[in-house]
């Protein structure tokens, strides 16, 4: 019942006690900025659908079906075509196949003229990171094939129970499989997987490496060491870059 009407916007989240949430009515919660009348159906659709547009990048409507309010977009292609025709949301062409793409004004804008300052880098993808969560379309415009494997026996495992997509610039490059000791304060990194098309050049192993100096610091680690499922020409250079000590090799299981 709570999860029905934590959906209808009626009660929300109003604090945590370690996993346990704390409930309350949002009308008590919510500032009265937030309270207005509701909109009509068709207002809401748009407004989903812009923002899930200014999220994805580029989407197809199946892409927007299943990003933000998830299954709920009825009417959708009168919406689109609505927001074509304001100039709001444009076609566009995605390589290697024919199907109907949209972006929104908001994203073409921003892909023309990068905001000042910003320069690729690598990250550490949560498994369930919106930017991989619908699994397909990440391999049609990725040509990345990920699956969470912390439900499968460990004898059935390609990778590890958590695994982290490598994201580079703009590319899935590859996985990384770490795990956190917080007796000792380990971090330890069981197996880096790069892609088969991914350069392990020094500049991304690097970069890599900074990725994993950032989740150890934010996981609050001492110390990170690494497994044997690790590239013998990545080695050398991650336990080099990363900047913590890394002398310590991982525990023989």
């Amino acid at each position: 019942m709570l999860d029905f009407l934590w959906c209808q916007g009626q009660v929300m989240v109003a604090g945590r006690h370690g996993r346990a949430r704390h409930w309350d009515l949002a009308e008590r919660r919510l500032p009265e900025a937030v309270r207005a009348d509701p909109l009509p159906q068709e207002e809401i659709v748009t407004r989903a659908a812009e923002h899930a547009l200014r999220a994805l990048g580029v989407a197809r409507p199946i892409d927007i079906e299943r990003h933000f309010t998830r299954d709920r977009y009825p009417g959708l292609a009168g919406v689109l075509d609505g927001l074509c025709r304001s100039g709001r949301v444009r076609q566009v062409a995605v390589e290697g196949g024919d199907e109907v793409w949209y972006a929104h004004r908001d994203v073409l804008d921003l892909a023309a003229e990068p905001a000042p300052g910003w320069e690729p880098r690598s990250t550490l993808l949560s498994p369930f990171d919106n930017l991989i969560c619908d699994r397909e379309r990440t391999v049609r415009l990725w040509g990345f094939t990920f699956r969470t494997e912390m439900y499968i026996p460990r004898h059935k495992r390609q990778y590890g129970h958590y695994i982290m997509p490598i994201l580079h610039g703009d590319r899935l490059i590859g996985r990384l499989v770490p795990r956190m000791d917080r007796r000792a304060g380990v971090l330890e990194i069981e197996g880096v997987f790069p892609e088969a098309a991914t350069a392990g050049d020094e500049a991304t192993i690097r970069s890599v490496a900074q990725s994993i100096s950032d989740l150890a610091a934010f996981a609050g680690a001492r110390k990170v060491a690494y497994g044997e499922k690790i590239p013998a020409s990545w080695h050398p250079t991650l336990t080099t870059h990363v900047t913590m000590d890394t002398s310590s090799p991982l525990p023989t299981p």
